[in-house]
């Protein structure tokens, strides 16, 4: 799969990388490597190992009907009630992953936030990459809060 890496943010260290299917992935640069000073082909190929599978992008999208009543309301774990999924750092990880997808429009340069919402946006998206870096047991997992600023508009 060819991409282009678009932007990178020193100061969150995440990079953007457009996929040739016109997908934008936002990749923190701790999930690609833990040293300093990678050389360009250690980041071509940790880029490459971390970029989806190409059915990826073929896959079925389950239907959730449900989901448009609960955009931008505020949970908390204690939400949860008889999850039935085991809590495991797979299972944590999807849902940041989630999460981070969720909120990838607020880092395109022409949203509708102002600096300080972006800033706001940005912070929320590193406290959930430090997330398996910060707890020790996925069941200790305290999920950070979305800002309030901003929505997702057409």
């Amino acid at each position: 799969m060819k991409f282009k890496i678009i932007k990178y943010d020193d100061e969150t260290g995440t990079l953007d990388i457009k996929l040739e299917n016109g997908f934008i992935l936002n990749v923190g640069l701790d999930s690609l490597t833990p040293k300093d000073g990678p050389t360009e082909q250690e980041l071509l190929e940790a880029l490459s190992s971390y970029l989806p599978d190409p059915d990826y992008f073929n896959r079925r999208i389950p239907k959730a009907p449900v989901l448009p009543s609960m955009l931008n309301k505020e949970y908390t774990a204690t939400d949860v009630q008889g999850c039935e999924e085991p809590c495991t750092w797979d299972t944590i990880r999807g849902h940041r992953n989630t999460l981070l997808r969720g909120s990838d429009w607020t880092q395109i340069d022409d949203n509708t936030l102002n600096k300080d919402e972006r800033v706001e946006w940005k912070q929320y998206r590193q406290r959930l990459r430090d997330i398996p870096q910060e707890y020790n047991k996925p069941q200790s997992v305290m999920w950070p809060e979305q800002p309030e600023s901003g929505e997702f508009q057409i």
